[in-house]
């Protein structure tokens, strides 16, 4: 389930730009509506973010989507946010009961005023590899895997940091590691970029881990000790 993003307090900047929300989807198996709230107990990170001050409108990862079966969910998500941690877009890949949408699916939706909004899911292949892209196009946020277009929000806003990496409501879950990969971003509806840096990140609790492997590329895991 998607709740509050964890904020990392580097940044102070906080874009005020009103907006109205409204979405539309291409095969979606779930309904727009606000996930409810998480259950109490485990919930942890292992994300690579990039900020710098600069306002972004997108993320992109080339990365693969795991064979998992945990008791709790597990997400790989990616995901622009702005400094109060109250409103972002989201993609990513979910697995185990208990998420947004059905086990094993890309799952896409915003948050505003840190209400998630699920746009909807679609069933995923276990050990393939995929582009995942959100981005900012003349007032909507457009959500891909490689080239199909799954979603699109009208959101007229940039953001201040872009996230990718691990998210686990499982603390016995044994999760990867995997390669959050090519990791690009666009600024105020720019050209894609190369993540550079100073970067930072998102990390614990144990049996979390995770590190950049370089400075495109972030590598996260759980319960996988000294191979992550």
């Amino acid at each position: 389930m998607r709740i509050r993003k964890r904020p990392l307090g580097r940044l102070g900047i906080l874009l005020v730009v009103a907006s109205f929300l409204t979405a539309s989807n291409a095969g979606a198996s779930w309904a727009l509506s606000p996930t409810p709230a998480p259950p109490a107990g485990f919930h942890a990170y292992s994300f690579g973010s990039i900020g710098n001050g600069r306002l972004y409108s997108g993320v992109s990862v080339s990365r693969k989507d795991l064979g998992l079966a945990p008791s709790g969910c597990i997400y790989q998500p990616e995901w622009i946010t702005d400094s109060s941690a109250k409103n972002w877009v989201e993609l990513g890949s979910e697995y185990g009961p208990g998420c947004t949408g059905p086990a094993n699916s890309w799952y896409y939706g915003y948050a505003t005023n840190g209400a998630w909004h699920l746009g909807g899911t679609n069933a995923l292949t276990p050990g393939q590899t995929h582009l995942f892209s959100v981005y900012y196009y003349l007032g909507y946020y457009y959500y891909y895997v490689d080239l199909t277009h799954f979603y699109t929000v009208f959101d007229n806003r940039f953001f201040n940091e872009d996230h990718a990496g691990l998210e686990s409501f499982d603390s016995f879950a044994s999760v990867g590691p995997f390669q959050d990969s090519s990791l690009q971003y666009t600024a105020s509806a720019g050209s894609w970029t190369h993540w550079s840096s100073p970067e930072g990140q998102g990390l614990g609790p144990s049996p979390m881990c995770g590190h950049f492997v370089s400075v495109t590329d972030w590598q996260a895991g759980e319960n996988v000790g000294a191979t992550c």
